[in-house]
C-alpha cells in the first residue's frame, strides 16, 4: 500500500513539473518569435555549431566544398559543453546576438522536443527527406508530431560481429551460440587431427588447394561484450518496448510487453553468467571497447559485440570479421538494437533560412558518402553503395533499429535502464541440482532476486 501511495504521489510530482516546465518553455518560445521580427540583414556566410568533436573534419570538408561550389563562406564553431554550457542554452543566448547566432546546428535526436518547446527548431520540408532516401529509423529521428523539424545526418548504433576464420555459419539466435560453445572443444579436436595428417575433406592432390588449418587454441573467449554498457545491452530488451513514435497527445506511456521484456531480461541474465561477462569488460567504456577490439583482432574472441567506429579500427588490424543482424534470443524471444541518430537543426531565427536549409540538405544528403570515411559513422541517408558487406548489413540493421525517446519527460529513462542492467548483474542467482535418484532431476535456477529487479523497475518505468 504505500509502495502505491509513494507511486501515486510521484506521478503527481512529475505531472506538476511538466505541467511548469511547458510554461517555461512557452515563455521561451515567446521571447524568440519576439527576436524573429528583429532579425539583421541577409549575410554572405553561414554559420554551423556542434559539440561532438568526430563531426569536426567532416564539417571542414563539406565547408570547403560548398564554398566551391556556391562561393559561400562556411563559418563552424566548436560548443564545448564543458565551457559554453547545454548547446541548447547556448543557441537560445546567441539567438539575441545577430553576429553570433548560428544559422545551424549538430544536435542528438533525443532533444527534439525541447528544441520544438523552445521554438528552436525550422520544420523541414524538403521533398528530399522521404521513405526513398531515408530508413524509417531516420525519419522517425526528425519527426516530432508528425512532422519533420530536422535533418537526418549520422547515426551510431551496436553492431554484432564475428571471426570469419572460426564462424562459418552465421548465427540467428544465442541459442546457436550457446550451442557452438558446447561444441567447441570438438573444433579444436578436428583441427588437432588435421594438423597430424590425419584426412580430411580437403583435397592434398598436386593443383587443388588445401584447407588452411585454423589454430582454435588461440580463442580465450566465444562471446564477450561491454555488459556495464547500455548501449551494447539495450538490443536484448528492444523488442518488447515501444514508444510509439508519434509524439501526439495519446503518447503518455511507455508500451511494454511485460511478459516477454521480463523473459528476455532472464535470458540476458543467464548469457551473462554462461558466459561469465562479470569477469570481462572490468575498466572503462573506453578501456573495455580498446581491450575487446584488440583481443578480437588477435582471434582471442569468436563473437562481440562494438559500435561502428570500432569497426574502422578492425578495418586497419587486418582481421577478417563479418557482422550479421543482432541474433534473436531464441526461436520464441527477439531482439532489437538501439540506434543513436545526430540532425541537423535549422534555426528559424537565422538571417537567411533558405540559404541555411540549402546548406543542411547538402551537408546531410549530397555529400554524407564521405561521412564513414572521415568520422567512422555511417549516414542516416541510404546509400546506393557500401564500402563493404558489413556496413551495408549494419545500415540494414538500422532501419528497424529502436531510437532514442525525444519526450523530456523520459530524459530519465536512460538511467533507469542502466541501472536496471547494473542491478541484474550484480544479483545472484542459484543453481538447484537435485538429489541423484529423486523423481523430478531437472535442474532449477532460482531467479528470484532478478524477477524482483525486473518488477521494480515495471513499476517505476512510467
Amino acid at each position: 500500500m504505500i509502495k502505491k501511495i509513494i507511486a501515486i504521489l510521484f506521478m503527481v510530482l512529475v505531472s506538476l513539473l511538466v505541467v511548469m516546465g511547458v510554461k517555461e518553455y512557452k515563455a521561451v518560445r515567446e521571447d524568440n518569435e519576439l527576436k524573429e521580427q528583429n532579425k539583421p540583414e541577409e549575410k554572405d556566410e553561414i554559420i554551423i555549431w556542434y559539440s561532438y568533436e568526430e563531426y569536426g573534419e567532416y564539417l571542414k570538408y563539406v565547408a570547403d566544398t560548398y564554398k566551391t561550389a556556391s562561393g559561400i563562406d562556411v563559418v563552424i564553431k566548436y560548443i564545448s559543453a564543458s565551457e559554453q554550457g547545454d548547446m541548447i542554452d547556448a543557441i537560445a543566448e546567441a539567438n539575441g546576438n545577430a553576429g553570433q547566432m548560428p544559422d545551424l546546428y549538430i544536435t542528438n535526436s533525443q532533444n527534439l522536443e525541447e528544441l520544438y518547446l523552445l521554438g528552436l527548431c525550422k520544420e523541414n520540408t524538403n521533398n528530399k527527406v522521404n521513405e526513398d532516401n531515408y530508413s524509417k529509423a531516420a525519419l522517425e529521428s526528425i519527426t516530432y508530431k508528425d512532422k519533420y523539424y530536422a535533418y537526418p545526418l549520422g547515426f551510431e548504433m551496436s553492431a554484432f560481429v564475428y571471426n570469419k576464420k572460426y564462424v562459418t555459419s552465421v548465427p540467428s539466435t544465442f541459442d546457436d551460440i550457446k550451442l557452438y560453445a558446447e561444441n567447441f572443444n570438438d573444433l579444436g579436436e578436428n583441427d588437432s587431427s588435421e594438423e597430424s595428417g590425419e584426412e580430411t575433406n580437403a583435397g592434398t592432390e598436386e593443383g587443388t588447394e588445401t584447407e588452411e588449418i585454423v589454430d582454435y587454441s588461440v580463442v580465450e573467449d566465444i562471446i564477450v561484450w561491454d555488459a556495464n554498457n547500455m548501449k551494447s545491452n539495450y538490443g536484448f530488451i528492444g523488442k518488447y518496448i515501444d514508444f510509439k513514435g508519434t509524439y501526439s497527445a495519446k503518447d503518455e506511456e511507455i508500451d511494454v510487453d511485460e511478459e516477454k521484456f521480463s523473459s528476455a531480461i532472464l535470458y540476458y541474465k543467464e548469457l551473462y553468467d554462461y558466459f561469465s561477462l562479470e569477469s570481462k569488460a572490468t575498466g572503462t567504456e573506453e578501456e573495455n571497447y580498446q581491450q575487446i577490439v584488440s583481443d578480437f583482432s588477435e582471434g582471442k574472441i569468436v563473437f562481440t559485440i562494438l559500435n561502428i567506429k570500432s569497426l574502422k579500427e578492425l578495418d586497419g588490424l587486418g582481421v577478417e570479421y563479418g557482422v550479421c543482424p543482432l541474433p534473436q534470443l531464441s526461436s520464441t524471444l527477439g531482439t532489437c538494437p538501439l540506434s543513436e541518430t545526430d540532425i541537423v537543426v535549422v534555426n528559424p531565427y537565422s538571417s537567411d533560412v533558405t540559404r541555411a536549409e540549402e546548406f543542411a540538405s547538402y551537408l546531410t544528403f549530397n555529400i554524407s558518402f564521405k561521412l564513414y570515411d572521415i568520422t567512422g559513422l555511417l549516414p542516416a541517408k541510404k546509400m546506393k553503395t557500401y564500402d563493404n558487406d558489413a556496413l551495408m548489413e549494419i545500415a540494414n540493421e538500422y532501419a528497424y533499429s529502436t531510437g532514442f525517446p525525444k519526450l523530456i519527460r523520459l530524459s530519465d529513462y536512460w538511467l533507469k535502464i542502466e541501472n536496471l542492467f547494473k542491478s541484474v548483474n550484480a544479483a545472484t542467482t542459484e543453481t538447484i541440482i537435485p538429489d541423484e535418484g529423486a523423481e523430478d532431476e531437472e535442474i532449477i535456477i532460482d531467479n528470484s532476486a532478478v524477477e524482483e529487479i525486473i518488477s521494480d523497475f515495471l513499476v517505476n518505468l512510467n
